[in-house]
């Protein structure tokens, strides 16, 4: 029966994208679609990779959204030169979290490690454009009762969560976690967290959503034993243009960040495959 509701929710939205067009816009506009056409030239995955040689191939690179690491979130800091380019505790950091087995096989033999420095350091420096620059998360929200009137979901909390919000975190770790082990780091100086400056303020108190889209959403709610809250998740799309620096933003050591929220949009289900509701900016 769920499955038949999953299936009929589905075919409700294709039938009513059209109607919502105004409020929908497809993926050809994001600068994946826009980017993907001028790359050519198959990418070179390797240019992902610790010490890869240089590459001018940006196609994945620049026109991906990724969900962002750990280690990502310091190949971007690290990219925007963070912590300048002669900071040899950086770059040991860095390895630490980004080339955990690295760290902890050569660290200890200076010799060795001073020329693994030194091949980061100009790693770091022939790669900085090649670093992602585009990025998506997600964020859990409740939906209160459907209003008629507005045709849309009132989201719950919204207007003190969702209300002019200046600042999105879209990074957040436990300082110091890698795949080695936990290592013993200051997040004042090496914060586990990335937030994002936006120019105008974000708003999102309220879904818009057709009737029959919606009727079909909270039968499917009613139906699900497991979901007694009208849960829906909003995936953000952004893009890192710069960093301000490390600062303390809403009670947390965080690397500061400028750039632009792209697309928001809101799923009923945490795979994904149900959209209620997307505004492009």
């Amino acid at each position: 029966m769920i499955y038949k509701t999953i299936v009929s929710l589905f075919l409700v939205f294709l039938f009513l994208v059209s109607a919502n067009a105004a409020h929908a816009e497809s993926d050809k506009a994001s600068p994946a679609a826009a980017e993907s056409e001028a790359a050519e030239e198959e990418v070179n995955i390797n240019a992902l990779l610790p010490f890869a040689p240089q590459t001018d191939n940006k196609g994945l690179i620049d026109s991906s959204f990724v969900k962002i690491t750990y280690p990502d979130l310091y190949r971007l800091a690290m990219s925007h030169q963070a912590y300048g380019d002669d900071n040899d505790e950086a770059i040991d950091v860095f390895l630490m979290i980004t080339e955990c087995a690295l760290y902890e096989r050569f660290f200890s033999n200076e010799f060795e490690w001073d020329k693994i420095r030194a091949s980061t350091r100009k790693y770091l420096e022939d790669n900085r454009e090649q670093t992602s620059r585009y990025y998506e998360y997600t964020q859990p929200i409740e939906l209160a009762r459907y209003d008629n009137a507005l045709q849309g979901f009132p989201v719950v909390g919204g207007d003190n969560q969702f209300k002019g919000v200046k600042n999105l975190e879209f990074a957040d770790f436990e300082s110091g976690q890698t795949d080695c082990r936990r290592y013993n780091l200051p997040p004042a100086e090496y914060p586990p967290t990335g937030v994002l400056n936006l120019d105008s303020p974000f708003t999102l108190s309220f879904v818009r959503v057709p009737p029959k889209l919606a009727q079909t959403y909270v039968a499917w709610r009613n139906e699900n034993a497991e979901a007694s809250n009208r849960n829906a998740f909003i995936r953000y799309r952004i893009r890192v243009d710069g960093l301000e620096g490390i600062k303390t933003i809403s009670g947390k050591r965080s690397f500061s960040f400028t750039g632009r929220l792209l697309r928001v949009d809101v799923y009923a289900d945490p795979e994904m495959m149900l959209p209620l509701y997307n505004q492009v900016f």
